[in-house]
């Protein structure tokens, strides 16, 4: 007979390829920890639950970052059960679409959350404390196109407070901050710090950078950092590119005097910068053949991302 860990090292891709039948556009992925199952063309991550229960699975729950059950510091787990009883961790990992599903899923949340506490008001709105600021809120909307901010809380359908939202529950969880070419915003890539780091870059590495390699250097300017965390208009009214606070992780409104205020396991408010070491932005930057480079170097990809994210092999420049 089998031992369990035979049977799971056994079952688990073929798990994966059991929820990948069901739809063209998902592909069994590898994980050590997981069934992990891979988006690929134009699949709808909120087809997911239906694909899951199509190919014989029952599904017990779905765990949250953070939850009891999570295998992921970023996405949802599905915990589900097999016809022996058996249970697994399924993961849907990252795809097309992949980088706005975690944004979603945090708007859902928050939209029920807003929908309850507005039924039990009495009123069409709550008042929600940002900061040292107070806004009449009733709804909220993703934000559209590719600006800092990740969604929006309205009222009367009207923008009020613009949100950047981090998945995951610590700083090493972050992709980036932000970037360092003029897509991020001319005050970026024209600032003296991201210009001298880019001179060094290219007397370094003249040909590109090979495999492996990654270096990093400190940020001493923190308007710099500033736009990097609250995007590249930073200083003037809120909007979409100056977001009113960045939010990491699983986000809750909760009671805060006659109002309510909007919490999570790592929050920083627009002009405020992180305390935490770990979250100390800095400019990175790694050996990506997959892009075309950056800054006219071959095989780099640079970033303005948190400290906790360079390796012990990663090379202060």
């Amino acid at each position: 007979m089998k031992t369990f860990k035979q049977f799971f090292e056994v079952s688990r891709p073929a798990l994966a390829k059991q929820i990948a039948d069901t739809d063209a556009n998902l592909n069994p992925g590898t994980s050590s920890k997981d069934v992990r199952v891979q988006p690929v063309g134009n699949y709808n991550p909120n087809n997911f639950v239906h694909n899951i229960k199509s190919s014989g699975l029952e599904l017990v729950r779905i765990a949250k970052p953070g939850e009891d059950g999570s295998t992921s510091g970023q996405l949802l787990t599905y915990i589900v059960k097999d016809e022996s009883g058996r249970e697994y961790s399924v993961v849907l990992g990252k795809g097309t679409g992949s980088s706005t599903r975690d944004e979603d899923y945090a708007i859902a949340d928050l939209r029920e959350q807003l929908a309850e506490l507005i039924s039990n008001s009495g009123q069409d709105y709550i008042n929600l404390q940002i900061d040292d600021k107070v806004y009449s809120v009733s709804g909220i909307e993703s934000t559209k196109g590719n600006p800092k901010s990740d969604f929006h809380f309205t009222y009367n359908e009207q923008p009020q407070v613009y949100i950047s939202h981090k998945a995951g529950r610590s700083a090493k969880d972050y992709q980036q901050y932000g970037g360092t070419t003029c897509r991020a915003g001319d005050e970026v890539c024209s600032h003296p710090e991201i210009l001298s780091f880019v001179k060094r870059l290219q007397k370094l590495f003249p040909k590109g950078l090979q495999s492996g390699t990654s270096v990093y250097r400190p940020i001493k300017d923190e308007y710099l950092k500033q736009l990097a965390i609250f995007g590249n208009n930073y200083g003037e009214e809120f909007g979409v590119d100056n977001v009113n606070a960045l939010y990491q992780g699983k986000m809750n409104i909760v009671k805060n005097g006659r109002g309510y205020t909007l919490t999570a396991n790592h929050f920083v408010y627009n002009g405020d910068l992180p305390t935490e070491p770990e979250y100390q932005p800095v400019l990175f930057g790694r050996y990506n053949p997959s892009r075309g480079g950056y800054h006219g170097i071959p095989a780099l990809r640079t970033m303005i991302m948190p400290i906790a994210k360079i390796s012990s092999t990663t090379k202060k420049i």
